[in-house]
Order: structure tokens, then C-alpha cells, then sequence
């Protein structure tokens, strides 16, 4: 319990009256101000707030305000000395559980607290049947989806049935379809022996949260119970595997092979998919922490690679002509989509490709020194699309002197950020202004400006409230608000920690100085 009162004696009466006769309230804080209660309400967990309304500063009803706004579980009593209406009326629309007046009479008070500790309780009760509730019946749907998930691969699910399950994980008609069959080498890890239907849905369980959960994929068991991946052929879904092999290798010492079958265009021919991976069963030996595919599916990434190989072998063996050069990469960054690649594998390839460029630059020309190490920054993050731009950049720049696009993004950022230095900025915020990922964007913000995007924006918002301290009369919360600070302390203690002083130090010693 948290009680708020500008009023010394009418704190620790209420606290001591609250320990003696309600023991069930396990510990109660008191503040004497509306700002000092945001601070607790911050930092413990509190259940029921007793707050008077007339204080200096900030209200009552302000601080009622921000515990509506922000943590609505907790139970409000109103203490007032003012028998009003319309204070009444306010708290009533403010989610206000009970109105006292002062001079407190104890037993209502008492009264007044057992209820809202009675209403707690009910919740509690609540919340735990409707987690129950929850479960059966989340049992029930996983029933009924992994049996429409059966049908799919038999190809009897009604197209309506099919539609709103791919709906609902997030599919989009544009990607293709893989199936991906995951058999545990039981034999092999006496685990899977004694703890069999433990480690099965353990399995499940990190197939949900790496494909289901990310709208890569939907898992499920076939008839046989062997679990299957039915895999959106987008984003970083190949990646995604090998760190699935790695964490069940690693993590539960359990050999596994991976059975894919072909992609497909339509998630009607789903079955066509599954069928292709179950057939690669019958191969003779499979081994441990395999990867088996189709063979059209190997044809096809041989075909990519004897590709590359060609078109590295060009770029290498014209570094001095620009324009045969940047037409090979170009060709190259068709193949990838044309290929269908996943991100994870453009950033591979394209920094096997860089590396090799660097390797032979060096070779004739000498130089070149950390760009091997710039390369690994620019391709180890970001889109299929903005790794292939950042490379095309990086080649211009490195071996024929020319820079353009990843500084315009980044003055283009700085822009962005010293136009609204009194909103709400963060990395997230801004690469979403610039279209770009998060990733991308840090990486790239720091290897341009050797600073990281939030520093630059601390920075930038020091810059601004020293400017204003030293130039305007306006008080230190105001300044705090027109450079995007909404809490006084951490204001304070960021500018601190930016020049040394406090703001209002800060100003006082720019003031004493002009005047000297």
C-alpha cells in the first residue's frame, strides 16, 4: 500500500493504524508529495494507493491521472479535507475505488481497505479461472488446428479452412511454401529414450517461438507424431534452420535430420512438398545432423553458385573497369532474387564477394587497410535489399573514390533527429522514417559517424538545453520538455552527466560568468 499526504502526522497515523488493524497489507510506503509517489510507483510493486488530493505542485487527481494512464490494476482511495462534489464527481470518473473525508474515521478506513483487498482477492480468483479456462480450451484449439494441419498435407483441408489458418500466421500469397520434416535420432541420446514426450514438445515448443512466432512458418505433427515445419520461403527462414540445428545439437545434445521437400507456388499443393520430404526417408543412410533436399532443390543451388562463381571471377579480374565491374554485381543482385535467396544467404555471398575484391586490390595496388573490416560491418545486418545497396556503395567508394548514399542517410537521420529533439526519438523511430531496419541503420550510423544513433541524440538534446539554459529564463522543467525529456530527474541526471553540474548550477555559473 502506498500512502500519499503533504500532512506528516496524517501519514504516520494512517500508518500506523493500517499495521495494527489490517495485517494483511504486507508493507506499506508513504510519500509526501505526488512526485516522490511516482518515484515508488516506478520502483515496487503496489496494490492499493491512498492519496489526498490537494497538494503543492502536482494534484491528487494529476497523480490519479498517471496511475489510470499507467497501471490500472492498482485500487485508488481518494482522502480529502473538502467535502465537494464536483471532487466527487471527478473521482468517480477517474476509476476512483472510495472517497474519504478528513478527519478520517477509522473504521471506515478500515472498511474502506478491507474492500479494496476483498476486490484484489476476486480478481486473483478471477484471472486464475481464466487462465484454466484459457488452457482447456487452447487445448481443444490445438486439437482441432493440428488435425486441419493433417489435412493439409493430405490435401483435404477446405480451401476457406486453409486460407484463414495461413491468415492468421501471417502469410502472404507472394512467398512459396517448403515443408520441412525435423526426425530426432532417438537411438543415438538416451534423453529421448527415458524423457521421450518431454523433449518432443520441448522440440515444438522452440519450433513455435523460431518460425510461428515470427510469422516464418507454422508448426505442427503428422499422423505419425513426427513434427513438421510448413516454412514462408521469406526473410531470414534458412537462417532460422541452421540455428534450430544448432540450439536442439547444443542445447538438448540431440542429433536431428531436417527432410525438406520442394517449395511450391500454392499452399493447395502443400501435400506435394511433405510427400518429397517423406520420400528422401527412404534414402539408404542418412546420417546424423543432416540436411536432405530434393533433388531439384540441390540442382538449383548448384546452378546459383557456379553462377556467383562466374561473376566473382569477373568482378576480380576487373577491378580497374568500373562499368564491368558494377554490371557483373548488378547481374548478381538479379540472381538473388531471381534465386529466391534468403537474406542471411545474400549476406553471405555478398560478403564472400567483397572479401575476395579486397584480397586482389590488395594484391596489385597495396592499401586498403581496415576495409576488410568495414565490409564485415556493412553486410552483417539489414535486408537482402539494403545489404546488395550498401555493397554497391562501398565498391564505388573503395576502389574508384566515390561517396554518395550512405552519407545521405545519415544526414538525413541527423536532420530527422535535430527537428524533433522535443518528441519522442529513438533508433526504432527513425529507421522507420528512413525505410530501413533497425539493424542496418545502428550499424551504419555508427560506422559512418563513430557514435552510436542514441549518443548522437543525448548529444544533440544536451546541446539544445545548455543553449537555452544560458540564453532564456525558462524554468529547468520547461527546458527538459522542449529537448524531449518528460521525468525532471532523469533530466537532470542526464545533463549531469553531460556538463558536469546540475541545470540549474549549470546556469547560475553561465550567469555569474557574464557577469564577470
Amino acid at each position: 500500500m502506498l500512502i500519499v499526504d503533504d500532512e506528516e502526522i496524517i501519514r504516520k497515523g494512517i500508518t500506523i493504524f493500517i499495521e495494527r488493524s489490517v495485517p494483511q497489507i504486507g508493507e506499506i510506503f508513504s510519500a509526501e508529495s505526488a512526485e516522490e509517489a511516482l518515484q515508488i510507483l516506478e520502483s515496487k510493486k503496489i496494490d492499493i494507493l491512498m492519496t489526498d488530493i490537494c497538494m503543492d505542485r502536482m494534484s491528487g487527481l494529476d497523480l490519479i491521472e498517471y496511475v489510470n494512464q499507467r497501471k490500472k490494476e492498482i485500487c485508488i482511495i481518494v482522502l480529502t479535507g473538502y467535502d465537494r462534489f464536483e471532487y466527487a464527481q471527478k473521482c468517480c470518473r477517474m476509476n476512483v475505488q472510495d472517497f474519504l473525508l478528513k478527519p478520517i474515521d477509522e473504521m471506515l478506513l478500515k472498511q474502506a481497505v478491507l474492500k479494496q483487498i476483498a476486490e484484489l482477492q476476486k480478481k486473483k480468483d478471477r484471472q486464475r479461472s481464466e487462465k484454466i479456462m484459457s488452457r482447456a480450451t487452447g487445448l481443444m484449439e490445438q486439437i482441432s488446428f493440428e488435425d486441419k494441419c493433417r489435412k493439409l498435407l493430405e490435401g483435404t483441408l477446405e480451401k476457406k479452412e486453409l486460407d484463414q489458418i495461413l491468415s492468421e500466421y501471417g502469410y502472404e500469397s507472394r512467398y512459396r511454401l517448403e515443408v520441412v520434416v525435423i526426425l530426432p535420432i532417438l537411438e543415438k541420446s538416451k534423453d529421448w529414450k527415458e524423457n521421450h514426450q518431454l523433449l518432443y514438445l520441448s522440440v515444438k515448443n522452440i519450433c513455435i517461438s523460431m518460425f510461428d512466432m515470427k510469422n516464418l512458418g507454422i508448426t505442427f505433427e503428422d499422423y505419425l507424431g513426427r513434427i513438421c515445419l510448413l516454412v514462408f520461403c521469406r526473410g531470414d527462414f534458412e537462417n532460422c534452420l541452421k540455428e534450430l540445428k544448432y540450439i536442439l545439437n547444443n542445447e538438448f545434445d540431440m542429433p536431428v535430420t531436417f527432410l525438406l521437400g520442394s517449395k511450391v507456388e500454392r499452399a493447395e499443393d502443400v501435400r506435394y512438398s511433405y510427400h518429397e520430404a517423406i520420400a528422401l526417408m527412404e534414402v539408404s543412410h542418412i546420417h546424423e545432423n543432416e540436411v536432405l533436399m530434393t533433388g531439384d532443390e540441390e540442382r538449383r543451388l548448384r546452378m546459383f553458385r557456379d553462377t556467383v562463381y562466374e561473376l566473382r571471377r569477373i568482378m576480380e579480374e576487373n577491378l580497374d573497369r568500373k562499368e564491368t565491374l558494377l554490371k557483373a554485381f548488378s547481374t548478381f543482385a538479379k540472381c538473388t532474387d531471381s534465386y529466391n535467396l534468403s537474406d542471411s544467404m545474400v549476406r553471405k555471398e555478398t560478403f564472400q564477394i567483397l572479401s575476395g575484391l579486397i584480397y586482389e586490390y590488395k594484391l596489385r595496388k597495396g592499401g586498403a587497410q581496415g576495409q576488410l573490416e568495414r565490409s564485415i560491418d556493412i553486410v552483417i545486418s539489414g535486408t537482402g535489399e539494403e545489404v546488395l545497396a550498401a555493397a554497391r556503395d562501398f565498391i564505388e567508394t573503395t576502389f574508384f573514390g566515390e561517396t554518395k548514399k550512405n552519407h545521405l542517410l545519415i544526414e538525413q537521420a541527423k536532420t530527422y533527429i535535430n527537428s524533433h529533439l522535443g518528441e519522442e526519438l529513438s533508433v526504432t523511430s527513425i529507421s522507420d522514417q528512413l525505410f530501413v531496419s533497425i539493424s542496418y541503420f545502428s550499424r551504419l550510423f555508427k560506422l559512418e559517424t563513430g557514435e552510436g544513433c542514441n549518443e548522437y541524440i543525448v548529444r544533440m538534446r544536451m546541446e539544445k538545453a545548455k543553449t537555452l539554459l544560458e540564453t532564456t529564463n525558462l524554468r529547468v522543467g520547461a527546458v527538459a520538455a522542449m529537448v524531449g525529456y518528460r521525468d525532471m530527474n532523469y533530466f537532470s541526471l542526464a545533463f549531469k552527466k553531460f556538463a558536469g553540474c546540475p541545470p540549474s548550477e549549470y546556469r547560475e555559473a553561465h550567469q555569474r560568468k557574464e557577469i564577470e
